[in-house]
This record gives structure tokens, sequence and C-alpha cells, in this order.
């Protein structure tokens, strides 16, 4: 079963939620510097995690949000950012998109700590004034002791995990010559 919102179409939406499915995954992230992966990392990571385990919760996958608050990485090639105030707005409003659309359980699934604070207040602010469950995961946290475990160290920004996740989805994407 396709798990993609964007590639089904609104009757099948329509025939699935909530009926069959009352759940939905927003990968967020933000397009920056990683070293020597790609600038859209932050994106990569998240939306993979949603992919791999939307059929095991019985989900549906949003697009991802490529944009978020970036801010000490900004200074360098490629990267962009908008306002914690923006982010807030557009999120909120894909929020009440999906729980107008009969979704009861919302995850937002972050890939960039930038986003952090904005995301959990916003999240916070949508569960007390529309009474929908969601759920804000920053995958590097889970996922924390596992690195640790795995690569003998902990991971971070442009660290082993990133570039280690990177490269299992797709080689192409991280520049080996540049490693430091």
């Amino acid at each position: 079963m396709e798990r993609q919102i964007a590639r089904l179409s609104w009757q099948q939406v329509q025939s699935l939620v909530p009926a069959k499915i009352d759940t939905i995954i927003l990968p967020v992230g933000t397009i920056e510097a990683h070293g020597s992966t790609s600038l859209a990392t932050d994106c990569i990571i998240p939306e993979d995690i949603s992919l791999g385990i939307a059929e095991r919760i019985n989900a549906l996958v949003a697009p991802t949000v490529n944009y978020g608050v970036t801010r000490s990485l900004y200074r360098y090639n490629g990267g962009s950012t908008v306002r914690p105030e923006t982010l807030a707005l557009y999120i909120r409003d894909i929020l009440n998109s999906f729980a107008d659309d009969s979704f009861r359980h919302i995850i937002i699934m972050n890939g960039h700590g930038g986003n952090n604070s904005t995301l959990k207040s916003v999240a916070l602010d949508f569960h007390q004034e529309r009474k929908s469950a969601v759920a804000v995961i920053h995958w590097w946290e889970l996922c924390g002791e596992m690195t640790k475990e795995f690569f003998g160290h902990v991971g971070g920004h442009a660290g082993t995990d990133e570039t280690a996740y990177v490269q299992a989805v797709d080689p192409l994407l991280a520049d080996k010559a540049a490693y430091s």
C-alpha cells in the first residue's frame, strides 16, 4: 500500500482516513551545511525514518517541510532559513489541515535542532486548542545510545550518525574526499 500522501488521490485519502488510517507523519528539516554530506541531510533523514515506520504504525507520510530555523550555519553557501514565527505559523496551518482531514494522531519527525523549540510550542498549542494527539520526535535523541554503542561516541551535527545515515540512503550524497 502506498504510504506517501502526495502519491494518493483525494478519493483514496477519503476512503482511508480515518476509517483505516488515522495517523500521519510530517517530516521537518532544513537546508544547511553538513560537512561532507548533502545540504538536505536534515530533510533526508526524517523523511526516510518516516517512510520506514509508516507501515508498522499504519500511518501516511506527508511531504517533507524542507525549510527550518537555521542560525549559526546560515553563513555557509547554500543554506536557508525562516524565522521561528514563520515556521510556527506554517506548521500550525499544516496541523490544522491534518485535523480537518480527520487524522487523529500526528507525528512530527524533526530532523533539525534549530526547529526544536518552535515545533514543541506549536504542538502544545495545537493539542490544547484542537484536542488532537500530536508528538514531536527529534530522531537523534532516540538514536543517541545506539550511535554511541555502534560508533563508540555520541553523534551530532554533521557527525558520524548523520553522515552514515545519509550514506545509507544514497552514497552519492556524501563527498568522501571532503571527510575531515
